[in-house]
């Protein structure tokens, strides 16, 4: 029994003596380990699994060898080795934290360089540590839009930083699909830094869009958050709308209101003269009406008892603009309406200018509004004034 023991312990210290002095291989193949490796583990199913602990049991390792290898469980979890001084984390070392990220040694540890933008340059500053210079993409916010009507709405923007390029365009773009870029419907606005708006035009009735500011530099096109609008199902005072500006939207108990339906005048876009007489002096034309709605046969009137070309009356009666042919020149209500919406209309002298409308004063006198003091009276009809032609709906 002596005898055996001895025999079996023998053969274990030579092969234990033997595992020592060589190379191991762990696998399932059979194959013999790498010459090079003193543990060479091969598998494609299982990895290799070393000493996980906490940052406070991996400190608590008393003189760590170099090259000590642990994986830690907390506190920025990962794989940390003992470079003789410290701890450092080498999956960190190992990769970036975005596409086109760089890193650079500053002495201690890898330090991480965000990737830089077309039109940029790396260079070394006067610390030694590199950074990208040259433009930037610019800053851009998309604001609230606001003003939303039929067929338009005013959007808003701001470039907080140009890029370093003050030439920087920028606008608005827009689409009926999310992400609209200056490939879609787009208007500029001006350049450089701060606040800007602008009208989105053309739109389609009751529909939803997404909108974009932008700002475009050397670098590119830099585009704010998106921001959605629906765009309403009538228009509003001062959008573009049957050959012209809407101007007045009829209301119970106007002449020409409809209940359930939308009715209302249309201005021109910009005044049909600056200095047109009213009619022809000494002649009367009689039964002209301030009332609203009384403008068509106010024009009719005059046109037919003073031929005389160039007279308000007649530029706006004989006026064909944008596909229609039934404008007039408005009774002092209907023109009331348009002053009182002068600023949405738009296109009015509101510095000094003096309108005529379709009432007659006397045989010598028309009559007319000021946009600039909302007066009226009674001026000779040779007299030369503003005239802006309306139709109703």
């Amino acid at each position: 029994m002596k005898r055996k023991f001895w025999m079996m312990l023998i053969v274990y210290s030579i092969a234990f003596s033997g595992l020592f002095a060589q190379n191991v291989g762990l696998n399932g193949d059979g194959t013999p380990p790498d010459p090079s490796a003193l543990l060479d583990v091969k598998s494609t199913t299982k990895g290799f699994l070393g000493p996980r602990m906490t940052m406070a049991q991996r400190n608590a390792i008393e003189t760590p060898a170099t090259g000590l290898l642990v994986f830690q469980t907390d506190n920025n979890p990962g794989y940390y080795v003992y470079d003789g001084t410290s701890w450092f984390n080498i999956s960190s070392r190992a990769s970036g934290l975005s596409t086109g990220e760089l890193q650079y040694w500053d002495g201690s540890g890898w330090i991480g360089i965000e990737a830089g933008q077309p039109g940029q340059f790396l260079q070394v500053n006067s610390s030694g540590v590199p950074q990208w210079a040259g433009n930037e993409f610019a800053t851009v916010v998309t604001g609230p839009v606001s003003s939303i009507g039929f067929m338009s709405a005013k959007c808003e923007g701001d470039v907080t930083d140009d890029g370093g390029d003050s030439e920087i365009d920028r606008g608005f773009c827009w689409s009926t699909s999310p992400a609209p870029t200056i490939a879609d419907s787009k208007v500029y606005s001006g350049t450089g830094e701060g606040v800007f708006n602008e009208y989105a035009t053309q739109l389609i009735p009751s529909m939803l869009y997404y909108v974009r500011a932008f700002a475009r530099n050397d670098a590119g096109v830099a585009y704010g958050v998106e921001a959605s609008f629906t765009t309403l199902n009538t228009p509003i005072i001062g959008e573009s709308y049957l050959g012209g500006v809407l101007a007045y939207v009829f209301q119970s108990g106007d002449p020409g209101y409809v209940e359930g339906e939308f009715h209302g005048l249309i201005a021109a876009p910009t005044d049909q003269s600056t200095g047109a007489p009213w009619g022809c002096s000494g002649t009367t034309i009689g039964g002209t009406s301030s009332a609203l709605g009384a403008g068509p046969t106010n024009t009719v009137a005059i046109m037919n008892g003073c031929a005389t070309a160039g007279i308000a009356a007649r530029l706006c009666g004989d006026l064909e603009l944008n596909g229609y042919d039934d404008w007039y020149l408005p009774s002092i209500n209907e023109l009331t309406k348009l002053f009182n919406n002068r600023f949405a209309i738009g296109g009015f002298n509101t510095v000094n200018g003096i309108y005529w409308d379709s009432l007659e004063g006397s045989p010598t006198q028309g009559h007319v509004k000021e946009f600039f003091s909302n007066n009226m009276y009674y001026p000779l009809k040779t007299e030369l004034y503003h005239v802006r032609a309306v139709r109703s709906f």
